[in-house]
């Protein structure tokens, strides 16, 4: 018995991260994909400029790390950056055979506002395995919603890239 896919929006996720920054959301959603992508979170531009949606560690990117660079560890992830109490609860005498690393999933969505953009943005971490009951295991996938700290930290980069972006010296006109 398999469990079903997970949707990529984390509505087990209790804690949502908001931001005003200062910026266009053209760019904010520019320095959001290049910025999680170095940090190996692969991302979808659902909506340009609008909607970015969080999809998990990159195969071929950096290994997955927090905004100070440290990799992420499924121990990391569970004891640091997640929400305990979203989980489901499971019944006496069965317990989980985590097989997979946590993935992060989510989304960001960015609003126009006057004098910038207006950042929501919610993870969740999901992973497989099976759920067991003495020796026999069943398919299935079960995750945490985020405790916000990755998001927080995730803004925080992302902020601190714009405006190292905004400040740094333009390139000097070609001579003709």
């Amino acid at each position: 018995m398999a469990a079903s896919a997970a949707p990529t929006f984390p509505e087990n996720s209790r804690y949502l991260e908001s931001q005003h920054l200062a910026f266009e959301c053209r760019d904010v959603a520019q320095a959001a994909l290049g910025y999680l992508l170095t940090h190996g979170v692969m991302t979808f531009d659902e909506v340009p400029f609008q909607v970015l949606s969080i999809i998990g560690r990159g195969g071929k990117l950096p290994p997955w790390a927090d905004s100070h660079g440290n990799e992420m560890t499924d121990f990391r992830v569970y004891w640091q950056y997640a929400d305990r109490g979203t989980g489901e609860k499971l019944p006496f005498g069965v317990w989980r055979l985590r097989l997979s690393h946590y993935q992060p999933r989510g989304e960001m969505k960015l609003a126009p506002t006057e004098g910038g953009c207006d950042v929501n943005f919610r993870l969740a971490f999901r992973t497989d395995g099976a759920n067991m009951i003495t020796i026999l295991g069943v398919d299935s996938q079960w995750g945490y919603g985020s405790n916000g700290r990755m998001e927080r930290e995730y803004l925080d980069g992302i902020s601190a890239a714009l405006r190292q972006r905004k400040s740094a010296p333009k390139p000097p006109e070609q001579l003709r």
